[in-house]
């Protein structure tokens, strides 16, 4: 059975029945969600829930151990699906500016060197970072947006993004956070954030992944975000 709908808009991700895992160990079972064009999604939970396991498997990295999880038609080839992970590691002997290090994230795709570059740039200007910067002497925040603008020249319908706003001042979080939101609104990018702030959470998404004890919680922010379903997901009262 096809997990999107033959008939109304068309889902850029779901998950059916899903377990996933390592080995013999199953880390999520019984999962399903359907995520819809424009939303934006935190994915939230306690550390080792298995957040990270389902992005993986949201990639393509790790096969279902049951059930099914799937992309739209047009993200199959995953050409228009952007990633970016957690921190930025950089060799930092090797200076690098930001326009060759976005260009890396063309790999892969049917794109000219003209067209290339221009989507480079477009990126670049994008997410307000200069071409010629050294990315390893920009400030965390910076780099976060130039790992942001490497996933946008794949002009992607799904941005998946981990723990964006990890290490970075309260102000480069905000700005980070409202940068995404931006292209969500701007561009009709759908985002899916790890995350671990419940107030961050609250003001830019849309729906929430509660991550917790084997399974995940699925749906809207006005569904999810109460008392007892967060606290029930960490384990303790966490909210308001």
């Amino acid at each position: 059975m096809s997990l999107f709908a033959s008939h109304g808009p068309v889902a850029v991700a779901a998950a059916q029945d899903l377990a996933l895992g390592y080995g013999r160990k199953t880390v999520l079972r019984d999962v399903t969600f359907q995520v819809m064009p424009g939303e934006r999604w935190f994915i939230l939970g306690p550390n080792g829930a298995g957040k990270s396991t389902l992005v993986r498997a949201l990639l393509g990295l790790i096969p279902p151990l049951a059930g099914d999880i799937a992309l739209a038609r047009a993200l199959e080839d995953r050409s228009r699906l952007g990633y970016v992970p957690q921190g930025l590691e950089l060799a930092r002997a090797v200076p690098t500016t930001a326009r060759e290090f976005v260009s890396t994230g063309l790999t892969g795709l049917a794109v000219d060197r003209h067209q290339g570059a221009d989507r480079v740039m477009a990126a670049l200007h994008r997410v307000g970072v200069e071409p010629r910067a050294d990315v390893a002497s920009l400030s965390g925040g910076q780099r976060q947006r130039a790992a942001i603008a490497r996933a946008l020249v794949r002009d992607p319908l799904l941005l998946v993004v981990d723990e964006p706003a990890t290490g970075l001042d309260i102000v480069a979080q905000q700005d980070l956070l409202d940068l995404l939101t931006a292209l969500n609104r701007d561009q009709g990018v759908t985002i899916m954030a790890v995350g671990h702030d419940l107030g961050q959470a609250q003001r830019h998404a849309t729906h929430i992944a509660l991550v917790s004890h084997g399974g995940v919680q699925a749906g809207s922010v006005e569904e999810l975000f109460t008392t007892t379903h967060l606290t029930k997901a960490f384990g303790r009262a966490v909210w308001p």
